[in-house]
């Protein structure tokens, strides 16, 4: 008895898992988007981190250079936007760095509290219902092809809430998706485990996401998850340098950028994706004759926000543009919005003690990529990126560095 005692106590509980799961479906699931509310996900995700304190996680990582820069960020925050008189970013802006924070702490504390085999089984019933909601979200997009567009700039109230309550998938959702797409593929050529049914669930939930990702037409996001396409593939061997695929993705979609997009638009009229080859026809123009006007109003919006910071390089000035995370923060935050890049900088730092070297590498730079071309959505993409992929990546290979026995030493960074 005493044997069978001590062995049901080594292992954790699934009530964390069950309530983190529901955390998950509710910022996610596409078909809640109409009942999302930030304050009852912020008790939820208290709530959680209360459970693992009450049934004794065991965090080995040393957070606290990520506990003081969060809390750092969170009062730049309120301190800027306050003397700034826009309080009503406020919440927009926490919620960025509190899901980042959330979805970490989730991943690193399940990661460490369960063995490997559990945290693969967590993410396949997730996959699942991301699955669902990628079916939901694409069918929107056969019935209306420019859904997730509106979804993500339409000034009709209306045409948003109806959107979302058909489910549709927004640009949080399509970004985050990318990231996915480079997890499951991962675990795909080097999970050797003979877990054939939940491997075929994984090929499903990439093929759609694929899918999803090039209908609902965001050039950046189509990019991004070639790159990662492109890498997955190319690195297939665990000693393949990470700069040969960098370099010859670039050179080559430099290269040869107009038969690229030229594909793209065969591509999407063979298949009839209207928005996406639209889009890829509106690029090559813009490439070949430079009239392509969202990209100038882009490229002014990115203008404006150096400007607005080499005025005010200390404290940032009160201009609150889009289209760029990054520029955007150093507009209006100045100097300090280095507190909040320190921050995400201190995140990816701990993913590393657990993720091969060429994945972090990958990931980092996709990021800066989308973050650095585009507005980052906290809500969505966040839970994928900051909880699900540092998942897939630690379970891709049969590595797992807190399952060993002979090491029981706290990580340190």
């Amino acid at each position: 008895m005493n044997r069978i005692y001590n062995a049901l106590n080594k292992r954790q509980g699934v009530l964390p898992l069950f309530l983190l799961s529901i955390i998950f479906i509710y910022s996610t699931c596409t078909l809640l988007q109409n009942y999302y509310n930030f304050y009852f996900n912020f008790v939820l995700m208290a709530g959680f981190l209360v459970l693992t304190f009450l049934e004794k996680f065991i965090l080995k990582l040393k957070t606290s250079k990520i506990l003081i820069s969060f809390a750092a960020a969170v009062i730049i925050y309120v301190v800027f936007l306050f003397f700034k008189g826009l309080t009503s970013l406020l919440t927009l802006y926490i919620s960025t760095v509190w899901y980042i924070f959330f979805w970490s702490m989730a991943a690193f504390l399940v990661i460490q509290n369960y063995s490997k085999k559990t945290v693969f089984g967590f993410l396949t019933v997730n996959l699942i219902i991301l699955l669902i909601s990628t079916v939901v979200a694409t069918g929107v997009l056969r019935e209306y092809p420019f859904a997730s567009r509106d979804l993500a700039g339409a000034a009709d109230i209306y045409t948003i809430n109806n959107l979302k309550s058909l489910g549709a998938a927004g640009y949080g959702y399509i970004y985050g998706s990318v990231f996915l797409v480079f997890g499951m593929l991962r675990i795909l050529l080097f999970n050797k485990n003979r877990w054939r049914i939940i491997k075929a669930v994984i090929i499903i939930c990439v093929l759609t996401t694929i899918f999803l990702v090039f209908k609902a037409s965001y050039s950046i996001a189509i990019f991004a998850m070639l790159f990662f396409i492109l890498f997955a593939l190319l690195t297939f061997r665990k000693k393949s340098p990470v700069t040969v695929p960098l370099v010859l993705f670039f050179f080559i979609l430099f290269l040869f950028r107009i038969q690229v997009l030229n594909a793209f638009i065969s591509f999407g009229e063979y298949f009839e994706i209207e928005a996406f080859t639209m889009h890829a026809k509106e690029l090559l123009e813009a490439i070949t004759y430079e009239t392509y006007e969202e990209d100038i109003i882009r490229v002014q919006i990115w203008r404006k926000a150096l400007m607005e910071f080499a005025a005010h390089p200390i404290v940032g000035g009160s201009w609150n543009g889009g289209h760029s995370f990054i520029l955007q923060h150093m507009a209006l935050f100045g100097m300090f919005s280095s507190v909040v890049f320190v921050f995400i900088s201190y995140v990816f730092k701990i993913w590393s003690k657990f993720i091969d070297k060429q994945d972090m590498t990958i990931t980092v730079i996709a990021f800066i990529f989308i973050t650095l071309f585009n507005s980052y959505a906290a809500g969505e993409s966040s839970a994928m990126i900051f909880m699900m992929l540092p998942m897939m990546l630690y379970c891709k290979s049969d590595f797992s560095f807190f399952d060993s026995r002979k090491n029981k030493e706290a990580i340190k960074i």
